[in-house]
């Protein structure tokens, strides 16, 4: 609802910013979380403002009263079951018994966080920048960096895509799983919005959620075929509808690797691993699992369209007979490894 240049005032006041603070610093959070609420904010098209975040909340109460204001009390506030009715009701007055200025001191701390919360967004972006140019984060860079910076570094690459801030914990588990194993190992991390993190070739990457792929059937080879599980499209090269062809021999069915699985290539001695193929190619591990392998008679017959089974296909038909052609989802790969293998696909 909010349009362009329209604003959205909140009545929060420094009683209230003190609480959020308090609350805060008993989460452990760091300077972002005791920065409290910022006095503006972007909101859709246009703004949120809280004008009276430096009132502290008797001032507000006297003015309704002396001007005969009306309004509403949320039965809710006095459940001190809540943490924030709890330090509102039970902790912060005794607090204030002692120190009246409670709310002035803790809204005036909040202020100067979000000043060293502001310097400290800008190193991070610029940590980035200079460790994941493309939002990919070089581990290699990143061995030079001292332990604060590897934090804020990190920092800076989940705001460059948009994430939540990782707490503590996350950023241990990062550094630990995602940086320093070994270098046989492909470690994943996954994010609480489905997201995982991928390290793959000394480079981590952070890879949308996609289902995994399921087996499916196609009937009709002429027409573009959906995959199931959102992973892409499968579609042949071909502009001849009519045309016959070997694909017609039998129904195609699609498949995905369990393991195991081989091929025969056009001008390559012997029967070929798929797991090696990928390798040479430098295949992610997540990329994989999801490459379509169509299946005619219960035999392999290609591989994503990338390879053709020459044990089907003979050398006359190599250059002639209709070619598949996956399309992958988009953000599958940031790695452009299947990029350049369809541009040279056998």
């Amino acid at each position: 609802m909010i349009a362009q240049d329209d604003l959205l005032l909140m009545a929060h006041h420094q009683d209230d910013q003190a609480e959020t603070v308090l609350l805060q610093l008993l989460r452990g959070a760091g300077l972002e979380g005791i920065s409290g609420m910022p006095e503006s904010a972007p909101l859709g098209a246009g703004v949120l403002l809280r004008p009276f975040l430096r009132i502290e909340s008797h001032h507000i109460l006297n003015y309704a009263q002396q001007h005969g204001l009306c309004w509403i009390d949320d039965q809710s506030n006095q459940d001190t079951r809540f943490d924030r009715n709890y330090l509102r009701h039970t902790i912060i007055p005794k607090i204030k018994e002692r120190w009246p200025a409670t709310s002035r001191v803790l809204s005036r701390t909040a202020r100067h966080a979000a000043d060293a919360a502001e310097q400290q967004r800008k190193q991070q972006q610029a940590l980035a920048e200079k460790i994941a140019p493309e939002g990919h984060f070089d581990l290699s860079a990143a061995e030079h960096l001292d332990p604060s910076a590897l934090r804020l570094a990190i920092r800076g690459w989940f705001s460059h895509h948009s994430l939540r801030m990782p707490s503590e914990r996350m950023i241990i588990s990062i550094i630990e799983e995602l940086f320093r194993s070994g270098t046989d190992r492909t470690p994943m991390i996954l994010l609480p919005d489905g997201s995982r993190l991928h390290r793959y070739r000394n480079v981590a990457y952070r890879i949308p959620f996609f289902e995994q792929p399921s087996p499916c059937t196609w009937s009709d080879w002429r027409k573009p075929l959906i995959l199931p599980g959102g992973n892409g499209t499968m579609a042949f090269n071909c502009e001849m509808e009519s045309m016959d062809s070997y694909w017609d021999s039998s129904v195609i069915q699609i498949r995905y690797r369990q393991g195991g699985e081989k091929i025969q290539l056009e001008g390559r001695r012997g029967h070929h691993a798929l797991k090696d193929l990928f390798q040479e190619h430098r295949l992610p591990h997540w990329v994989r699992s999801h490459i379509p392998l169509l299946y005619l008679g219960g035999m392999l017959a290609s591989v994503g369209g990338f390879w053709l089974n020459s044990e089907i296909f003979t050398h006359a038909q190599w250059h002639s007979v209709p070619r598949p052609r996956w399309r992958p989802p988009e953000g599958i790969d940031p790695t452009g490894a299947l990029e350049a293998l369809q541009s040279t696909r056998i």
